[in-house]
């Protein structure tokens, strides 16, 4: 064999390994990792246990203070009401449950926690029944606070804000009986009447309260200071004392607040 047919024949050889090598690999897609659904609010309760002859404790936010009536009887009230939705979601309210913003529940700020209130939007003639589990709103203008399945039944989601008519039914309460369990609604005594006071002011320094009770003190003579402790913190307390009658108060306020103290407040002795 000569070196040319050598050569050629090499040639052929090559062409036919590389034509058989050269196939096409397919690889298989690699699998995206499966995307987990968020983990759902824990089931809450529909009634929270609660004997309805204990006051709740005042609290206080961004310096001001509420105390919550011990009786919903003849309450009714109209303002505006908002809605909270998906940022609270699963978290925890101020009655302890955990938000479920599908659940028929509301935000109030002096109303005992599981009041059943019926709310109605004149606007559209809606109307629905929300359970007190929670604290707010805390702006002036607000009364009510609806979950976002008590909004969208209302007709509040697209406005964000309604003027509302609010009337307590009464206070959800868990009662044994000769060994039966059951729920009922109690109003207890008429809160209207019982003892209230204005409080025009709190302060973490003394001299000031004292200062504003001196200021005060020939147009209110029974304006007194009370001491207590919030948060690790004494706060000094400025109130007008003894009205037997809620609306006597809610006249002193609305008059302070029209002098200028913003921060005057009805609280349930």
């Amino acid at each position: 064999m000569n070196g040319r047919l050598f050569f050629l024949l090499f040639f052929i050889f090559l062409l036919f390994v590389v034509n058989g090598c050269s196939k096409t690999i397919i690889m298989a897609p690699v699998p995206s990792p499966a995307i987990q659904p968020p983990t759902p609010a824990k089931k809450t309760p529909s009634v929270v246990s609660k004997k309805t002859d204990r006051k709740e404790r005042p609290y206080a936010v961004n310096g001001k203070w509420y105390s919550p009536i011990a009786s919903v009887n003849e309450f009714k009230e109209k303002g505006i009401c908002s809605w909270y939705g998906p940022d609270f979601h699963g978290k925890p309210t101020s009655s302890g449950e955990l938000y479920d913003m599908f659940g028929f529940t509301a935000a109030h700020r002096i109303l005992p926690f599981n009041t059943q209130v019926r709310v109605r939007n004149p606007s559209n003639k809606k109307e629905i029944v929300v359970r007190i589990n929670d604290r707010g709103p805390f702006l002036k203008d607000r009364i009510l606070d609806l979950s976002y399945s008590g909004a969208k039944e209302l007709g509040v989601i697209g406005s964000g804000t309604a003027l509302i008519e609010l009337e307590a039914l009464g206070i959800l309460e868990d009662i044994e009986e000769n060994g039966r369990k059951f729920t009922r609604l109690v109003k207890q005594v008429d809160f209207q009447q019982g003892e209230f006071s204005v409080q025009i002011g709190a302060f973490k320094d003394r001299q000031n309260a004292l200062s504003l009770k001196e200021r005060l003190q020939k147009e209110y003579p029974t304006i007194e200071i009370s001491e207590t402790i919030h948060s690790g913190e004494t706060l000094f307390r400025v109130r007008v004392t003894q009205y037997k009658e809620l609306k006597e108060a809610v006249r002193l306020q609305n008059q302070l607040e029209e002098k200028g103290f913003s921060q005057a407040l009805v609280v349930a002795d």
